[in-house]
């Protein structure tokens, strides 16, 4: 970034995404926050933030959390919803052709999703026998994968399906297959300040969406109207969340319904794109 800010005068925007140093000092904890490498991370993104004239975040109080992290001025922020595909992620109907009742989530096993809570759910809700978890995107090569995948054999999870990842042409119809999908629920920083990817795609094919309450979450969502929201990092909360939607079909397409209209009203690439051309132009 320091490098740019010297072959330009014209205003720079940065889209940090993630920040290095909060991720791996505190969602990942490689790092010790004492640690050299840690102010080494925490230097490279200072400065990144500095050169920058305008830093988008996808929420509010992402951008508040790296205005207090790193110092700097919350004028400097603007928000831009990450949204999703409409061309790839969209309402195709129910494609369940089994009896059972799918609980749906896919993801890389980081830290901020929560995959233990989910699975430790889905041994809690073994006693329905017409639920089942279907949790793709682990790999071997994981080592929460294979904790989880011991945990599953152990316990004779039956109910819990670990399906590798699958490309993102794919990743519809498995969601499409789906009653309820996940979000994320793993306690860190992070899952406090964004909403996730799979929210959103959740979302745009109109399926009834149970994910962690959160500052970041209430920006945009509100509890039983266009997503169910449960504590975060709690078990008991999320089977009571999911007991509460398979056991009430009006609830469940009713969030589903109001969720999609708030899709189409303000997290598709066109709308999203005209607010962005809107900030940059506001700042030239």
């Amino acid at each position: 970034m320091l490098q740019v800010k010297r072959l330009t005068n014209k205003p720079i925007i940065y889209d940090p995404f993630i920040s290095s140093y909060l991720s791996y000092v505190y969602d990942y904890k490689y790092v010790n926050e004492k640690s050299l490498l840690a102010k080494l991370y925490y230097f490279i993104d200072y400065f990144s933030f500095k050169q920058a004239n305008l830093i988008l975040t996808d929420t509010k109080i992402h951008g508040k959390i790296f205005s207090k992290f790193f110092n700097q001025n919350k004028e400097k922020f603007e928000t831009v919803l990450v949204g999703s595909d409409s061309d790839i992620f969209f309402p195709q109907g129910h494609k369940n052709e089994s009896d059972k009742f799918i609980i749906g989530f896919y993801g890389k096993y980081l830290p901020l999703q929560g995959v233990k809570i989910i699975i430790a759910t889905g041994k809690i809700l073994k006693k329905y026998p017409e639920i089942k978890f279907e949790i793709i995107g682990g790999s071997p090569e994981n080592k929460l994968y294979r904790e989880i995948f011991r945990y599953k054999i152990k316990n004779k999870l039956d109910n819990i399906e670990l399906i590798p990842p699958v490309p993102l042409s794919q990743l519809p119809e498995k969601i499409a297959r789906s009653d309820i999908q996940l979000g994320i629920f793993g306690g860190t920083l992070k899952s406090k300040i964004v909403i996730p990817n799979k929210v959103y795609s959740a979302l745009a094919m109109k399926k009834p969406v149970i994910t962690a309450n959160s500052l970041a979450v209430r920006e945009l969502l509100t509890h039983e109207e266009n997503v169910y929201l449960c504590k975060n990092a709690d078990i008991d909360s999320l089977v009571s969340a999911i007991t509460k939607l398979y056991e009430d079909k009006n609830l469940r397409d009713s969030i589903a319904r109001n969720g999609f209209k708030l899709f189409k009203k303000y997290l598709t690439p066109q709308i999203i794109g005209a607010n962005l051309k809107d900030i940059i132009i506001n700042l030239l």
